[in-house]
């Protein structure tokens, strides 16, 4: 497995540091929302090449969007909560409910995830 591969792993399985993953960010030499935006984008990318999980993805996603919001961020002068890393996160999260207009049979994973995650990546260059 490479890095992101062992690092999606230990957040699924709840071993990731978030502190260790905040200071990656910060480090980061293209700054905080190239960090947050390239590992959403692998993620979604991953994910679109069926090689991780739509239950792993939404896990990883949910994980990735409460980093994003943590005080030291939002404490930083002008940032704003990244996106396309964000769009990611919903996209994710449309898959987990059946929507208000939708037929208790269609799937939201289907239906939704999956075109936005193909959006996503296609915006992003990534297909």
């Amino acid at each position: 497995m490479n890095s992101f591969e062992v690092l999606v792993v230990d957040i699924f399985e709840k071993k990731a540091n978030e502190m260790k993953f905040v200071e990656m960010a910060l480090q980061n030499p293209n700054g905080i929302h190239d960090f947050f935006n390239n590992f959403a984008l692998n993620l979604a990318q991953y994910y679109f090449e069926n090689k991780i999980t739509y239950e792993v993805c939404d896990f990883v996603a949910t994980w990735l969007s409460g980093v994003m919001i943590n005080e030291k961020f939002l404490s930083i002068e002008g940032y704003e909560v990244p996106s396309p890393a964000y769009d990611v996160f919903l996209a994710f999260d449309a898959g987990e409910y059946t929507h208000s207009n939708d037929d208790e049979n269609i799937d939201p994973v289907n239906k939704y995830t999956n075109r936005q995650i193909e959006a996503i990546l296609n915006a992003n260059q990534r297909t």
